[in-house]
Parts: structure tokens; C-alpha cells; sequence
């Protein structure tokens, strides 16, 4: 059966009106406009994000635990693994967490599973196999994880400090519901953490440190991750 696209319609004198204020085609207003985008002040935060529009990384539930975890181990020297997928989200969560982590002076490395002999998520072997090489790693999973029950309580069950029962979908539920952004996606996700382990971690990891160098130091490991994916894109 043939599939009929519907197209909201919209007043042409918004189109035109937020078309020019925004030097933007009327196709390029028009889909703003359809995303609720209707003034050019909300269309321009939309085109040209910056990190100081995003929300408090304090307002969703779990993270503040999560970050104050993170940063205690940084501060004991623990290894800390980030457990992330072979999607292009998994792999931009997991260089942005990376790269933060590393500006902070923590010992980081990462596991990426095989998708053809390991699937996706946690799994029990990898697991048990991290826990082995350092029992006192703590492990963070990005952009998987969610559904991981068992995997979870096999974490739990060899205290491998595991990052508290489905805080990561929690997480994920709630960026998405404090960013409307119906994706809720790992990248999201851990850019939101990032924040929140900045935020955390600026009076014991880098007291003295000037504020605006912090956020300096946030959005270098966003760059870095992009130039990262960006490279990889072209092999």
C-alpha cells in the first residue's frame, strides 16, 4: 500500500517573517516552525547550540550520585573503564566520556564489543573478564546497558561497583524529557554527565582553576570527539 506524507501547514507570513529574520530558505523556516521553533530567538538556539544552554546537568535524577562516584575514584586512582557500542552514538559517547575523564587526570581506557561475536549490550564474559584484569576498575556503560538486568546483578554479584541498578535508564528517560528530545540518545547522555562530573569534581580535581577554562576544557573534548569521528568517517 502506498505511503501518503501529510505536511503540517503553516501561516506563509510566519514562514516569511521567521525566513527573514533568520536569513534561512522558507523550506529551512518551515521545518523549524513544524519542530516548534516560532521565534527566531528559539531558532537560533536551536541552529547554533552552545553548551550554556543546556540545563543544569544536576536537574535529572542519579547523575550528581554518578558524577560524585566518577570523581572518587579518580581522586583514589582507580581505573575507570567506559563500556560503550560500535554505533556511531555509542562511539561519540564513549570519546566524549573518554576524552573528559582524561582531562581530569583520571586513568581511563574503554571496551568496545565485537558486534559479530559479542553483540549488542553488556555481557556476562566481557564483564567477568574486566573484573578479572582489575577488580577495583570502575565500570561506566554508555549508550547500552539499559535492558542489561542480568548483566547488571553479574556486576553487582562480583562488586564491580556497579553504577547503581538502571541509573542508566533513568538517565536516559530523563535527558530526554529535559532536553525534549525524543532520541534521549548515549551521546546526550554523556555530554549531560560530563557536565555533571566537571561540576562535581572543580572543587576536589581542579580547585583553582578558573571557571571559564573549565568550560574551555569541555568543549575541547566535544572537539576532540568530533575530529575523532570525523577521521574515522573517512576510512
Amino acid at each position: 500500500m502506498p505511503r501518503k506524507w501529510n505536511f503540517h501547514s503553516h501561516d506563509e507570513k510566519s514562514i516569511k517573517r521567521l525566513s527573514g529574520s533568520l536569513r534561512v530558505s522558507p523550506l529551512v523556516a518551515q521545518v523549524l516552525l513544524s519542530r516548534g521553533y516560532e521565534t527566531p530567538e528559539d531558532a537560533r538556539r536551536y541552529l547554533e547550540p552552545k553548551l550554556s544552554n543546556l540545563h543544569d546537568p544536576t536537574l535529572l535524577p542519579g547523575v550528581s550520585e554518578a558524577a560524585d562516584r566518577i570523581v572518587k575514584a579518580i581522586e583514589n586512582g582507580r581505573r575507570v573503564t567506559i563500556y560503550g557500542d560500535y554505533d556511531v552514538d555509542g562511539v561519540t559517547s564513549t570519546a566524549l566520556l573518554w576524552h573528559c575523564l582524561k582531562l581530569l587526570g583520571a586513568r581511563v581506557d574503554y571496551y568496545i564489543p565485537s558486534r559479530m561475536e559479542e553483540g549488542y549490550g553488556l555481557n556476562e564474559p566481557a564483564i567477568r573478564q574486566l573484573h578479572e584484569d582489575d577488580p577495583k576498575r570502575l565500570l561506566i556503560s554508555v549508550d547500552c546497558g539499559i535492558a542489561s538486568v542480568h548483566e547488571a546483578a553479574v556486576a553487582k554479584e562480583i562488586d564491580l561497583d556497579d553504577r547503581f541498578e538502571n541509573m542508566g535508564a533513568k538517565l536516559v528517560v530523563e535527558v530526554a524529557q529535559k532536553t525534549s528530545d525524543l532520541a534521549g540518545d548515549g551521546t546526550t547522555t554523556a555530554t549531560v554527565l560530563a557536565r555533571a562530573i566537571f561540576k562535581e569534581g572543580l572543587r576536589n580535581i581542579i580547585a583553582g582553576s578558573n571557571p571559564t577554562a573549565v568550560r574551555r576544557g569541555i568543549e575541547k573534548a566535544v572537539a576532540a570527539a568530533e575530529k575523532r569521528l570525523a577521521e574515522m568517517s573517512k576510512k
